[in-house]
């Protein structure tokens, strides 16, 4: 019965060949404790004297042959089947790993057993079993990965009864064995927590953009920021006054911007608006987007998958403000004082009648640490009642709507099944921010077809729009999409950015934006283990500010650089 509830569920994960090759190695060992146990019958002798025999010489072999060898078909089939259950878990879940566990698990338990047991013969494989158990067990909780910890939880459920056999009860089991089995596991679990599998880090979660930034008191972080910004200023000013280009100094000081980077940067935004600290909190209260659910099409956008943004504490069963305590308990560890802005991200967050919106929008609200709303949306889901209602709110609270447009050419939306066009993006801006509701766009740079004079027209046409915030994300192509069916089937689509070509790729975004429009972020931070393509390595939000500062600062240039001069140039 444990191995039918593994197989289902690793088949409705869609891992079948990874959960056929995890069971090549686990089955090819239990077959042969089988085969020893039927040798035994066929020469009609027993094997015993294999086992360990502890503090004797003569014993020392058993440390390779004692779990191999059973005292009769009852104690070999009651190791059996946890064995087989256990090691196809190690193999599935911790592959690349397992093998080194498997076998330090296996001589550990084997060697603690002959030098610390009782003067008798130890046999059987009981003791692998029982460090097996110990390393999922305490693995899954040390990497605090809710996948993996789940997997800790059925091994409780399963195998909790096993805690009783570490005990000396019973005079004709080995509980040395199992005891020593047990504290190998555990060991193991600790010893590799940094290898194989680790917990997903979301986007959300991830460092903030000034790197050195540490938990502490609003002011002080306000403080040790603005001196940062400072030092990063002397240094672009000293460098290019040395290189001679004092032009370059000139500029960047003729910028409004509340930050001392070349662009016009969120952190420092936020900073100015408020005197301590604001984190978002994302929600998922169980929405659904128009070219979901066939209104206007079927199976959303070709890049979607909200699992690599969704937070472990989102979850739409659950009522908003418990995701909002879950989210704060998260961030609260990290940073001492702050409060919140309830980030309504996942699918469309305007599509769904107006009472239900207010429902969910005002107990966000009622959380004594929230200050205002986020809320992420698409140009063909909002009416004007609701903006009616959420101009009301943005009288009192911090309000944000979010539109993702993704791109001004409708070929490229047609070819994502948006199913809106960039012109219904347009209006939708125009019309919210006129009603004084402030207003941000996501955009998505490298799709399908696009280049860098595509990219470069993004930056021309929303310049023209009354944005407050503006959002690039790389493109990635992500497990279980449309588009990665797309780019297996049609490499030749996309472009597979470098993390450098990228870089200079949204610089160039940035020289033709309007630098009155805040550069909220450059790049979206997906879970490695869900990316197909490109593959930066794992590269952090701050490391890539850095980098892409450092570029600007090479190419002397800056946010809205080319501006008046592409705007101009379009008039013509």
């Amino acid at each position: 019965m444990d191995f039918v509830l593994l197989f289902y569920f690793c088949v409705m994960n869609s891992e079948r060949k990874r959960f056929l090759h995890s069971l090549v190695f686990p089955v090819f060992f239990l077959l042969i404790l089988w085969m020893v146990k039927v040798a035994e019958v066929i020469v009609e002798t027993s094997f015993v004297h294999f086992g360990i025999f502890p503090h004797k010489p003569e014993g020392l072999i058993g440390i390779i042959t004692s779990p191999l060898i059973h005292a009769d078909w009852s104690h070999l089939y009651a190791n059996s089947v946890p064995f087989l259950t256990l090691s196809i878990g190690l193999f599935y879940f911790y592959n690349k790993i397992s093998y080194k566990i498997f076998f330090l698990i296996y001589f550990i338990t084997g060697t603690w057993v002959w030098f610390g047991a009782r003067e008798a013969y130890h046999i059987g494989a009981s003791g692998i079993v029982y460090g097996l158990a110990s390393f999922i067990l305490f693995s899954g909780a040390i990497r605090r990965d809710i996948r993996l910890m789940a997997i800790s939880l059925i091994t409780v459920f399963l195998y909790g009864s096993m805690i009783w056999g570490i005990f000396p009860i019973y005079k004709k089991i080995s509980w040395e064995s199992h005891l020593m089995g047990a504290v190998a596991g555990l060991i193991m679990a600790i010893i590799y927590s940094k290898e194989g599998p680790q917990r997903i880090r979301y986007a959300w979660e991830l460092e903030p953009d000034d790197p050195d930034e540490t938990p502490a008191d609003p002011k002080l972080l306000n403080e040790k920021a603005t001196q940062q910004s400072t030092l990063i200023h002397y240094n672009i000013i000293n460098e290019s006054t040395q290189n001679g280009n004092s032009n370059y100094v000139y500029q960047l000081k003729l910028q409004s911007w509340p930050g001392l980077k070349p662009w016009n940067d969120y952190t420092s935004y936020m900073k100015k608006m408020f005197s301590y600290r604001v984190q978002k909190i994302s929600l998922n209260v169980g929405f659904t987007c128009p070219n979901r659910d066939g209104t206007k099409g079927r199976g959303g956008c070709t890049y979607c998958n909200n699992q690599t943004f969704n937070p472990f504490y989102c979850n739409p069963k659950k009522p908003v403000l418990k995701q909002l305590d879950e989210g704060i308990s998260f961030f609260s560890e990290k940073y001492k004082s702050q409060q919140y802005l309830a980030y309504f991200q996942a699918y469309t967050n305007t599509y769904a009648p107006l009472r239900v919106l207010k429902l969910y929008y005002e107990q966000a609200l009622s959380h004594p640490n929230v200050i205002g709303l986020v809320i992420s949306t698409r140009a063909d889901a909002v009416t004007d009642e609701i903006l009616d209602y959420l101009q009301k709110l943005a009288q009192m609270h911090y309000v944000v709507v979010e539109y993702g447009v993704e791109s001004t050419d409708n070929n490229t939306l047609k070819l994502i099944n948006r199913c809106h066009t960039y012109e219904e993006s347009e209006d939708a801006i125009k019309k919210t921010a006129s009603m004084g509701i402030l207003t941000g766009a996501h955009m998505i740079l490298g799709l399908p077809g696009e280049n860098k004079e595509t990219i470069i027209e993004h930056a021309v046409k929303l310049s023209k729009l009354p944005l407050h915030t503006v959002k690039l994300h790389q493109l990635q192509i992500i497990k279980g999409t449309k588009m990665a069916e797309q780019f297996r089937a049609n490499p030749e689509w996309f472009s597979n950015l470098t993390a450098d070509a990228y870089i200079d790729l949204a610089i160039d975004f940035a020289e033709y934006l309007n630098p009155s429009i805040i550069i909220e972020r450059f790049i979206s931070e997906s879970p490695q283990e869900l990316i197909i393509s490109p593959d930066w390595g794992g590269i952090k939000n701050f490391e890539f500010v850095n980098r892409l500062e450092k570029r600007m600062i090479e190419r002397q240039t800056w946010q809205g650089r080319r501006y008046e001069v592409k705007s101009e140039k379009h008039k013509a």
